[in-house]
Order: C-alpha cells, then structure tokens, then sequence
C-alpha cells in the first residue's frame, strides 16, 4: 500500500461530503493533521488503524458527530485517554 503523506490528508480533508476513510497505516496520520479532517461531517465511518494517533487525538475524533464505525487498532490512544 502507498503511503499518503501530509499534503494529501490535507487535500482529504477537503471533500466535505465523504461519508468514509480508510486510512489505515499511514505513518503521516497523526494528532495534527487529524486537525485537517475535522472539517469532514458527513463522515460516517473512519479506519484508522496503525496509524500515529495519540490520546491527543481525542478531542479531533469527537468532533466527527456522524461518525458510526471508528477504528483505532494499534495506535498510541489508550483505555485511560478515552475513558476521560
């Protein structure tokens, strides 16, 4: 799989009418250029598994109010992050 770098989430987070991403291991996907995905409203379902994601990333994920399928399998968000 090619790796998509931070220009291109970039570039993602500017189709507002997505409804799903799949993003699993993208070494580029992280609590900042999460940031540029917040825009995203209609998504509904996010993999982002393998990724660089921290229990920074929380408060961006709960920003995604429509979204009915997370995945976060191996990255760096704990149960304590999420459970506060």
């Amino acid at each position: 799989m090619e790796q998509v770098n931070a220009g291109q989430i970039a570039e993602i987070g500017r189709f507002k009418n997505l409804a799903s991403l799949e993003i699993a291991g993208s070494e580029s996907l992280n609590d900042n250029t999460l940031l540029s995905l917040t825009g995203l409203t209609k998504l509904k379902a996010l993999d982002a598994e393998q990724t660089c994601l921290t229990d920074a990333s929380i408060k961006s994920l709960v920003a995604f109010k429509n979204l009915q399928a997370l995945n976060i399998n191996l990255t760096e968000i704990t149960e304590a992050g999420v459970s506060e």
